[in-house]
């Protein structure tokens, strides 16, 4: 499925960016969304590479990309185990942000759970990124009662 979305240049201004496109994410997109989630501030990420073909693999067609003139300006991953969704690493170029992209990745991310009979899903947002904190309110996300753990694993 590919959707598309026109995007103001900027508040007030009137003009229109190029069209924004959303695809699949594919292994192609990878060194691209890793610089977009490098330059963007709230993902502290260990992911190399290799580490996210294989989560593309192990969730095909679950993740996606905006895309403006072919280039990445945005990005979420998304995927499932059955039972519950989850979508990662929901970023966007800060030049478009607050135009829609980002809520329109995660809807698209969302259709594509909702075509999986996945019913519930879950997103892990830091504490401290007061940004995405106020954005996922903005589009009815609410905290949940779960707290999570987590943990590094080195050789054992």
């Amino acid at each position: 499925m590919r959707d598309s979305l026109r995007i103001r240049r900027a508040p007030g201004a009137g003009r229109w960016t190029p069209e924004v496109v959303l695809k699949p994410m594919h292994a192609g997109n990878v060194a691209a969304v890793l610089r977009l989630w490098r330059k963007t501030d709230g993902i502290n990420t260990t992911d190399d590479p290799a580490l996210v073909r294989r989560f593309l693999r192990r969730n095909p067609g679950g993740s996606f990309v905006a895309l403006e003139r072919g280039r990445v300006v945005g990005s979420v991953l998304g995927g499932h185990d059955g039972r519950r969704g989850m979508l990662w690493h929901l970023a966007v170029a800060p030049r478009l942000r607050r135009r829609g992209v980002g809520g329109a990745l995660v809807k698209r991310a969302l259709r594509w759970q909702r075509g999986q009979d996945i019913r519930k899903v879950n997103i892990l947002v830091l504490r401290a990124n007061r940004r995405a904190l106020r954005f996922w309110a903005r589009i009815g996300w609410k905290p949940g009662p779960i707290v999570i753990l987590s943990r590094r694993l080195r050789a054992l």
